[in-house]
């Protein structure tokens, strides 16, 4: 049986049958078997597990950034393993809205122009891309560091910025793969509950991985994947 969110909609993610192998050397080693995954618009699921687990191989696949060796991902009815590769760029920028543990922003940028990146790149006009990005420059309470670079931010700064440029193209599903890994407790709990907030508020649906088990109060569905399966938390 599938793994369930609670249904407010459509579900704008189905994962079914899903497996990962990788082939180091001699040996093929198994990371995801069978996992089964279907989330609803609008909630937000978290993935725990330890290091090496599979949570970022998970999210790779769902966000089109790696391939499955065996089974179905459908994202926004969309079935990413048939997506052609020259698609998927376009796709990720459309759908997907990703925050890594690193904030990958670029140093040669002040914060609202790395946050106007994607919503250029999907072909809006500068002066709109501009009011859009300050919007949520705003959102996330970086209005008066918005002219300073990533190196003139802090890494909670830093780590808020990237939260704006994954909502900047509105996109219909976050992918956040341990995106507080890099902060202190303070700093993590600021940027945690500023990002559930926002998804909710902008009425996201969100998948999320991490390590740390508190997170799973903020989160409307929890499971652990562990022997490369997804169980209940």
């Amino acid at each position: 049986m599938m793994n369930e969110t609670k249904r407010n909609g459509r579900d704008i993610v189905a994962v079914s049958r899903l497996k990962k192998i990788y082939r180091m050397g001699p040996e093929d080693v198994v990371v995801l078997e069978n996992v089964n995954l279907r989330v609803a618009e609008g909630t937000t699921v978290l993935v725990l597990g330890e290091s090496g687990s599979g949570k970022s191989t998970l999210l790779n696949l769902i966000g089109g950034l790696d391939s499955p060796t065996d089974g179905v991902i459908e994202v926004s009815g969309n079935r990413i393993s048939t997506v052609a590769e020259r698609h998927l760029s376009g796709y990720r920028n459309a759908i997907i809205g990703f925050i890594f543990q690193f904030h990958y922003l670029l140093k040669d940028f002040t914060a609202l122009e790395n946050v106007m990146i994607p919503a250029l790149i999907a072909g809006r006009a500068a002066a709109v891309a501009r009011r859009e990005a300050a919007a949520l420059i705003a959102e996330v309470g970086l209005a008066h560091r918005s002219d300073h670079s990533p190196a003139e931010l802090s890494g909670g700064e830093r780590q808020r910025a990237a939260v704006a440029r994954a909502l900047i193209n509105s996109p219909e599903l976050i992918l956040a793969d341990e995106p507080t890994g890099n902060l202190d407790e303070r700093n993590a709990s600021v940027v945690l509950a500023l990002l559930f907030d926002l998804v909710r508020k902008m009425k996201k649906t969100m998948i999320m991985v991490t390590h740390d088990r508190s997170v799973s109060r903020k989160a409307d569905r929890s499971y652990v994947l562990e022997h490369g399966a997804l169980r209940d938390l």
